[in-house]
């Protein structure tokens, strides 16, 4: 072991019955290797680490607190490969270490990194950023944190989780992830999401909390949802392909949807109750354009060749206003037999089997379906009146 303020440069500690390279506080360590040590490689504290190597060590390959590391890489460790609380880590790499790549306690900014082939996760930090880096195939999470943390213009790929797992109030920018075997961007309460590529995985491809923001990302070929979120979210202007339903989720109350577009998936868009969904195109899936709740505002949307249902209203008191339906000859343009109390208003359906089918047998009087246009067949018989309702 060295005292504080240290200064270790181009040395090399090997097969060491105990530590590598143990140091007191505020030394430097300059293209130094600890290999093949029977416990940690690198013991530091409030250090600055460059050019340096950990590798094939007992436990982690460096071990400490509120250092910085640049151009430094832990490989095939027998635990994590950076194990710190606190950091900075600057064009790092963590390599088939046994558990974590990078597992950092409190706050860390992470810049650049590469972590792949690691027993657990990528890279594990309480709270902090991550920016420009490249996690793929880790046997748990690509990017995990418990509390807030921002990551952009990051790649995660082929893990064995998540992508990317991060908690409440984060930020997830310009990401890509694709091929994890779970979840491929997962992001706790009041998160934002922004344009980020999320394809190829196994379960959702962006998961949501309540109160979060997901605008501007491309969802694809995921195995369940595209986009899940939770109540009081707002997504805009996606694109969303490929999943068993485009977006949606079962405690999606009070969300605003608008300016998106889900096509070729099984169901384009399913929202709760008190949703506004305005301006987005749902085409080409391979069962129904839109599903709804109640007391929702449906209003100029584009649903073509939807062929089960264009519109699917499944509550009461909705606004059905102003939406461009048209079918493939099958099908129902917009189908509203489940609920009562629901306004059609300026709808265009047409070349559907029945394109409109909004007569609930259900609704007592003085709640019936409130209709002012019908494009095939005008129900009313008032097409000069139909935007007076």
């Amino acid at each position: 072991m060295v005292g504080n303020h240290s200064f270790i440069r181009r040395s090399i500690a090997s097969e060491n019955t105990f530590f590598g390279f143990s140091a007191g506080t505020e030394s430097s360590f300059e293209d130094s290797m600890a290999v093949g040590n029977s416990l940690d490689g690198f013991v530091i504290n409030r250090a600055t680490v460059q050019n340096c190597i950990a590798r094939g060590n007992g436990r982690s390959g460096f071990l400490g607190g509120k250092s910085i590391f640049t151009y430094s890489s832990a490989e095939s460790n027998s635990l994590h490969g950076f194990q710190l609380i606190d950091g900075e880590l600057s064009d790092c790499s963590a390599i088939a270490n046994t558990s974590n790549g990078i597992f950092i306690l409190g706050e860390a900014i992470v810049k650049g990194a590469g972590c792949q082939l690691n027993g657990g996760h990528g890279i594990d930090l309480e709270r902090g950023s991550i920016t420009e880096s490249f996690i793929a195939i880790n046997a748990g999470h690509g990017i995990k944190s418990s509390l807030t943390c921002m990551v952009s213009d990051s790649t995660s790929i082929n893990n064995l989780e998540y992508g990317i797992n991060l908690g409440p109030n984060s930020m997830v920018n310009g990401c890509t992830v694709r091929v994890n075997n779970n979840n491929g961007i997962a992001v706790g309460a009041g998160s934002i999401v922004s344009s980020c590529t999320s394809t190829e995985n196994g379960t959702h491809g962006i998961l949501a909390g309540e109160k979060s923001l997901i605008k501007g990302c491309t969802v694809s070929s995921n195995n369940s949802i595209g986009i899940q979120f939770a109540s009081e979210c707002k997504v805009l202007y996606c694109t969303v392909s490929g999943s068993s339903i485009g977006a949606g989720g079962a405690s999606s109350d009070h969300s605003i949807l608008k300016g998106d577009t889900f096509i070729q998936n099984s169901i384009g868009l399913t929202v709760g109750n008190q949703c506004l969904v305005q301006g987005n195109n749902s085409s080409g899936n391979t069962s129904i354009g839109f599903v709804m709740s109640s007391d929702c505002m449906v209003k100029g949307n584009i649903g073509i060749e939807n062929p089960t249902t264009g519109i699917e209203v499944q509550g009461s008191r909705n606004r059905i206003e102003n939406n461009h339906i048209v079918g493939i000859g099958t099908g129902t343009g917009i189908n509203g037999t489940l609920g009562c109390n629901n306004v059609y208003r300026g709808d265009y359906s047409e070349s559907h089997l029945t394109d409109y089918n909004i007569l609930s047998a259900s609704c007592v009087v003085g709640e019936e379906n409130k209709i002012s246009f019908i494009s095939s067949t005008n129900l009313d018989g008032e097409s000069e009146w139909v935007n007076f309702l």
